[in-house]
């Protein structure tokens, strides 16, 4: 077992709050948050593939047809998402993108006036990490109104 020495951030980890250990750790979160360690500023790099312009112009009218776009907590941070209950659809999402989650949510009992019936199992693509967001709504604006209003805020 390799024990951690003062003056370090694996010590100012450990619970010391001694000078030398706080520094450490005020060091690498600076290095940390001007991009020193592999990214810069609050946000890490987008991962969103380079689409063709037929790719973007389908992920925006998907988008646009059956997607979800909605700010997160009144906050800036958005998300998009896509639902469906085809899994081949969210896998081109994701094969063109690059980027995102794929969630899948089981059927569920129907209300309403289909009581008693099942709904179908879903399948659903969602991206919020900032800059992939960014990117998306900066590649596919102009084939959807919904990620236009990102841009617009």
């Amino acid at each position: 077992m390799r024990v951690a020495q003062h003056g370090t951030r694996s010590m100012y980890n450990e619970g010391c709050r001694e000078d030398d250990c706080r520094a450490a750790n005020t060091l690498y979160r600076r290095e940390h948050n001007t991009g020193k360690r592999g990214w810069n500023g609050r946000y890490k790099p987008s991962n969103l593939r380079t689409m063709t312009e037929p790719e973007a112009a389908w992920i925006g009218a998907m988008v646009e047809a059956e997607g979800s776009v909605y700010n997160t907590l009144g906050t800036d941070r958005w998300k998009v998402q896509f639902v469906n209950t085809d899994l081949e659809l969210i896998s081109a999402f994701l094969r063109v993108t690059g980027v995102g989650q794929v969630y899948y949510r089981e059927s569920r009992p129907c209300t309403g006036a289909a009581s008693g019936s099942m709904s179908k199992p879903l399948f659903i693509w969602v991206i919020n990490a900032h800059n992939d967001v960014a990117q998306l709504q900066e590649r596919c604006e102009m084939y959807s109104g919904k990620l236009q209003r990102i841009g617009a805020q």
